[in-house]
């Protein structure tokens, strides 16, 4: 979704109502390398009719035309909400997304503990899933999920549009499951109710692929992690929140037409949690409903007041100790081998080995500026080598650390940081060299314009 904003619709009107899909051409994808990646579009197909009676793609841009986001070309499917109401022109990540999709799935009545493990792959596995189930043959699979092989270059280039045939066979599985003629989530014997076989069954020569070549799984990640993402989500005033917190509906009505936001509720009085007297948050309480509360009403009041002040202080408290260097996330080693030997590839004549192979930590430092679409400056002293990486003792560094806000004495193990030697132009040399490789293998820019701006820098360094 980073680059997927110019959406066209192919809808057709039929006496059933309108079928059809919804087509986004993406300009940058995790699979974009090399240059010819880089300047193909990867067209990204959905089709408009769901589980529900109704189409949700043709409700689902009429409320984008009313409220935003502006869809075009080089503009994120789904960018990353202003607090101040609006959109940014950065895409959300993954951990927002996620947790975007977890809190739509709650508000819709399912159980918290069955949705905390979700992520927005798990939209793309759901649909593989069914069609696995549903007896798919594994090329039209492989095709659903845009994990066709680099061996298959040259029949998907001819053959033009060859995501047509699984399309039909998609939109042929939802009909199934929405008209409860498919069971998916049933056992093996109970997924047809009715007896009725639709497509044929898989046979003994289909293999089950289990990688998505090149995808990456984020429902592997630890859930407690994603807390913390989706600021806007989290701390923006939902009314469900009201109507889930035990109040009467009168009683909910008149707190929502009280306050407009989580913040607003946490400092309503003067009271904070862990007070004795609670008699300012009971005054504050008998304000807005215009009479005395009743004990029942009192103790939902109270619960919804811890939550806010939880959430509201979580925030405050994330911004503030925000730590400025980001985690990267460190890249798999098939996806890191395939990026080498593409770059290999690619830049003939160029030797990436010994002292001009960047590390592992510097290559993951740039994947980061692109994977949160943020460009970083990355100092002469982080451009290591992997020989150096390789070479060096890896141990955990502890130390002790006063923390800035509360002043206590706290334990900290951190990583050894290794430095690159900049002590002469060779040196330096190297270490750009290292930097150019490694933002090239992040997609970011190209090594050889890179390195302009590298030969210009020590050029003037020579100068000094």
């Amino acid at each position: 979704m980073q680059a997927s904003g110019d959406l066209v619709s192919d809808v057709v009107d039929t006496s059933d109502g309108p079928i059809g899909y919804l087509e986004a051409s993406v300009a940058r994808s995790k699979t974009a390398y090399n240059l010819e990646r880089k300047t193909c579009f990867l067209a990204m197909c959905a089709g408009i009719q769901g589980l529900s009676q109704d189409s949700w793609a043709l409700r689902w841009l009429e409320v984008a035309k009313e409220h935003g986001p502006e869809c075009g070309p080089g503009k994120p499917l789904l960018p990353s909400r202003v607090k101040g109401g609006g959109w940014q022109e950065s895409p959300v990540s993954v951990e927002v997304g996620a947790r975007w999709l977890c809190n739509l799935l709650h508000r819709s009545g399912q159980e918290a503990s069955g949705v905390r493990a979700l992520g927005t792959h798990s939209l793309k596995a759901t649909c593989l899933s069914w069609a696995a189930k549903w007896g798919v043959d594994r090329d039209t699979r492989l095709i659903m999920g845009y994990h066709s092989s680099s061996r298959s270059k040259s029949d998907v280039v001819y053959g033009r549009d060859n995501v047509a045939p699984a399309l039909r066979v998609l939109d042929t599985i939802i009909a199934a499951v929405a008209a409860s003629r498919f069971l998916p989530g049933a056992t093996r014997s109970g997924m047809f109710p009715n007896s009725v076989r639709q497509g044929r069954l898989p046979s003994a020569e289909d293999e089950i692929s289990l990688s998505s070549e090149g995808s990456e799984d984020e429902e592997d990640k630890d859930p407690a992690e994603q807390e913390k993402a989706a600021d806007e989500v989290v701390g923006a005033w939902e009314p469900a929140r009201v109507d889930a917190s035990g109040l009467p509906k009168d009683d909910a009505t008149k707190v929502k037409s009280s306050v407009s936001s989580l913040r607003q509720l946490t400092f309503i009085s003067s009271f904070t949690p862990g007070q004795a007297d609670e008699a300012p948050l009971m005054a504050a309480l008998q304000s807005m409903l215009g009479r005395d509360a009743e004990l029942a009403v009192q103790a939902s009041f109270r619960a919804l007041y811890h939550e806010a002040y939880a959430i509201v202080t979580s925030e405050l408290k994330q911004k503030i100790e925000k730590s400025e260097e980001l985690a990267s996330r460190r890249l798999t080693q098939p996806e890191r081998a395939e990026r080498y030997e593409k770059q290999k590839t690619k830049l003939v004549g160029v030797l990436i080995k010994n002292q001009s192979e960047p590390s592992e930590a510097l290559v993951d430092k740039a994947v980061a500026c692109y994977e949160s679409n943020e460009l970083r400056y990355l100092s002469w002293e982080a451009c290591t080598s992997r020989e150096q990486e390789v070479g060096s003792d890896r141990r955990k560094d502890t130390r002790f650390t006063v923390d800035e806000n509360s002043g206590r004495l706290k334990v900290e193990t951190k990583d050894a940081e290794e430095k690159a030697s900049t002590v002469s132009e060779v040196h330096v040399l190297q270490a750009l060299q290292r930097r150019s490789l490694a933002m090239d293998q992040a997609n970011i820019v190209e090594y050889s314009l890179m390195q302009q701006w590298s030969d210009r820098l020590l050029r003037a360094k020579m100068q000094e």
